[in-house]
């Protein structure tokens, strides 16, 4: 059966119209703090930066050399628990290689000391150890205090400015879905659970008998556990078919329901104005170039059929 699409979701946007929403980071700059720009679907996040001795600055460099590199260009929000965190900078989608991890530079050392409050922005990392942060980040959707000590402290190493907090809780109030039943291919291990949360732009309406044995509700748990009703019973074979019905359903029209952080911009420091245009001169050409050996870089991989290996470990917030 062919699933039919809901209404458009919280803000309002439908899949048709939903593109790259691009709104420069407001002039204003009280702290003159250097900032980036996550460009979303749903439109643009200005984060000032913690770069300075005391705060963050080892955690922003490593976050800036992904975003010159382009690595978060074309990549998804992969998590999201309402009243809790939105996770990005993990995981692409392309037609080829479909989803795969972001790869990854080596661990950085944990710099907490800022507060997880809400709208702050920290380094994601592998449950019990405190220096495995790489490419992935969070948003804090709301104060979490209990993030400021666990796992040695999350390092808060920007924050949305003010300006930018309407798309934040446009994204924050998406919908999500169970992606290991709703993905046809079945990603590796490491992707296929850390899309357990996987915000979409919208929700399908699904069959009402459901698929086989098996009726799967949108919204899984914070545990990423799903909600879904079995008939199934002990029968694992008419468990696994119903489960490859529910991926055949989902799976055509996931890709263009992710929400995608088209691009991230990094903004020139505060300055005299020709100063700002020179440096973003100086950034552009400067990311052009690191873009271009990237894709020479992946196009020689698919050439080869090379799959590099990005480790088996879960990359978690908690």
């Amino acid at each position: 059966m062919r699933m039919r699409r809901l209404g458009a979701l919280a803000a309002g946007v439908s899949l048709s119209l939903a593109a790259p929403v691009r709104a420069a980071c407001p002039f204003a700059n009280p702290e003159a703090r250097s900032r980036a720009e996550l460009v979303t679907v749903l439109g643009s996040l200005c984060l000032d930066l913690f770069d300075r001795p005391g705060e963050a600055p080892g955690t922003v460099e490593n976050f800036l050399s992904y975003a010159e590199r382009g690595d978060y260009d074309g990549s998804f929000f992969h998590r999201l628990i309402p009243g809790f965190v939105l996770q990005g900078g993990g995981y692409r989608y392309d037609a080829a290689l479909r989803y795969r991890p972001i790869p990854a530079d080596p661990p950085i050392a944990n710099e907490p000391g800022i507060s997880n409050t809400r709208g702050t922005v920290a380094m994601a990392k592998v449950s019990g150890q405190p220096d495995s942060a790489t490419s992935q980040w969070f948003v804090n959707l709301v104060d979490n205090p209990e993030l400021d000590t666990d796992n040695g402290g999350f390092t808060v190493f920007a924050r949305v400015v003010p300006e930018s907090l309407a798309p934040l809780d446009a994204l924050a109030a998406l919908h999500t879905e169970f992606g290991p039943w709703a993905i046809l291919d079945d990603p590796p291990g490491s992707v296929r659970v850390a899309l357990r949360n996987l915000p979409v732009l919208e929700i399908l309406e699904r069959d009402p008998a459901g698929y086989g044995c098996l009726k799967v509700a949108p919204d899984p748990l914070p545990n990423g556990n799903p909600l879904f009703q079995s008939t199934c019973g002990a029968n694992q074979a008419a468990f696994n078919e119903a489960v490859a019905l529910t991926r055949a359903a989902m799976d055509p029209q996931v890709p263009e329901r992710l929400v995608t952080v088209t691009e991230v911009v990094v903004v020139p420091e505060p300055g005299a104005p020709w100063l700002v245009a020179g440096g973003a001169l100086v950034l552009a050409a400067r990311r052009a170039l690191l873009r271009r050996r990237l894709r020479l870089r992946r196009s020689e991989d698919a050439r080869c059929g090379v799959s590099a290996h990005f480790g088996a470990a879960r990359t978690d917030v908690a």
